[in-house]
């Protein structure tokens, strides 16, 4: 018998019926990790390309058509890639995706030590890049892809998604796949502090060292405790800018040494000037306004529509 859907889903479908996007809120029994689950099904004549900025969150995308992603860095980090389905950690810096206008698949956010467990692979192999989830977690990723695109529409998907899950995470596992709690408080204080914990602290606070704080973060987060503050900052400055602070007040609450600094670290994590950033996103907020979500995670910035 097929799993009965656990939470309704928000859908949106384009007046003329070219794409529809489908929101799902993961079961109880799987959250905090768990943030948020997305259907697409897109046929428009011409691409639009996304630019995915740096945030706190793992993504698994699961692709049904087998219609392939481009993914290219703006700053020239890493050589472009192209993808069906791919499983993608935390990065520093912003990734340009490219289609040909026609997708069928899903998504799945996630906080990156639940993708630790979910996984089974060291966080820092998925950090700044990305990998075909199939050659990560192998059958398993397989069947939940069959099963995903064969189930009779998104209530039902969400609700194959939240069985597969839950069935995933209770099985038992290597030891080093399983979060360390102590690394999960330590990544959340950082994210909600927007990065202003000083490192030293933390470490002292688990009576561990700099350097175990270092390893158990690129094994379980991905990116270094600087590199994950680094991120949360940016997290915070960006939200800063939408409510309207001029730059020069991001900088000084944010912790930057000044403008200047803000402007370079800005530049350096989005490839765009604040300016640019912010027309983007009212762009953006335009596409909303129609239908649709431009965010995967609700109260993040992740995305900008170009």
């Amino acid at each position: 018998m097929p799993p009965e859907p656990s939470a309704p889903s928000r859908l949106w479908i384009s007046p003329d019926g070219d794409w529809q996007i489908a929101v799902g809120t993961p079961h109880a029994r799987l959250r905090p990790g768990v943030l948020a689950y997305h259907g697409y099904r897109l046929s428009m004549a011409r691409p639009r390309p996304r630019l995915e900025l740096p945030d706190g969150v793992a993504t698994l995308l699961l692709s049904f058509a087998g219609n392939p992603v481009v993914v290219t860095s703006p700053t020239g980090a890493f050589e472009q890639r192209e993808y069906t389905s791919m499983i993608a950690g935390l990065r520093t810096g912003p990734r340009l995706g490219t289609h040909d206008g026609r997708l069928f698949g899903m998504d799945i956010t996630m906080a990156p030590w639940l993708a630790h467990r979910l996984m089974r692979v060291r966080m820092d192999e998925l950090a700044d890049v990305g990998l075909d989830p199939a050659e990560v977690a192998g059958r398993w990723v397989e069947r939940l892809r069959d099963r995903l695109a064969e189930a009779p529409g998104w209530a039902a998907r969400f609700a194959v998604l939240d069985e597969e899950l839950t069935a995933r995470l209770t099985e038992d596992a290597a030891p080093a796949s399983v979060p360390d709690r102590r690394v999960v408080w330590a990544f959340q204080t950082l994210a909600h502090s927007g990065g202003r914990v000083r490192i030293g602290r933390l470490a002292d606070r688990l009576g561990w060292t700099d350097r175990q704080l270092q390893k158990r973060f690129r094994d379980g987060i991905g990116l270094p405790p600087k590199g994950v503050a680094r991120v949360a900052r940016l997290q915070h400055a960006m939200r800063l800018l939408e409510e309207g602070l001029r730059g020069a007040a991001v900088a000084e609450e944010c912790g930057f040494f000044d403008q200047a600094h803000f402007n370079r670290e800005f530049r350096a994590m989005t490839g765009l000037a604040p300016g640019k950033f912010l027309e983007g996103r009212r762009s953006a907020e335009a596409a909303t306004r129609s239908g649709g979500q431009v965010d995967r995670v609700q109260g993040e910035v992740t995305s900008l529509l170009l």
